[in-house]
């Protein structure tokens, strides 16, 4: 038998197509205006892979591939972005004596915002977000009783 025993394909694709339908403010009509800090088309998907050793890893990539409304008014967007993240843990199937675990996210350190704000003052409406984010934690030593609980 080989080391691999699970690999499993996984995506999600949303379509959220937001629009006002009955909607002024100040003489100002917004009807059919696309909902600001909604992205229209999101796409998920990756792969996990789990082998017998004990290693397990989950590549996914992350795709906001159209501009995001940030005002009302639909008068400036917020850009589209691709992200890919990784993540790993490694650990022994028959004690649980050990347990690391690694992540990796923004991997190829694309500009994107993390979270805009919608209808800011002065065109304030960028938040950066990290070029790119990764952390390790290792656990040592977890008993077998406490992962019962």
């Amino acid at each position: 038998m080989g080391s691999l025993i699970v690999a499993r394909l996984w995506a999600s694709y949303t379509l959220d197509n937001f629009t006002y339908g009955d909607f002024k403010k100040n003489a100002v009509n917004y009807d059919g205006k696309h909902l600001p800090g909604v992205a229209k088309n999101t796409f998920t998907g990756g792969v996990d892979l789990n082998s017998r050793p004990g290693i397990f890893s989950s590549p996914h990539l992350l795709l906001q591939r159209l501009k995001c409304p940030s005002m009302i008014a639909n008068s400036a967007y917020a850009g589209a972005y691709q992200l890919v993240a990784e993540g790993s843990d490694i650990h022994d199937r028959t004690k649980i004596k050990s347990y690391v675990f690694h992540r990796r996210d923004n991997a190829f350190s694309a500009k994107y915002s993390l979270g805009n704000d919608i209808n800011a003052a002065a065109g304030r409406y960028y938040n950066a977000a990290a070029k790119a984010n990764i952390y390790f934690i290792d656990y040592q030593s977890i008993s077998t009783k406490s992962l019962k609980k």
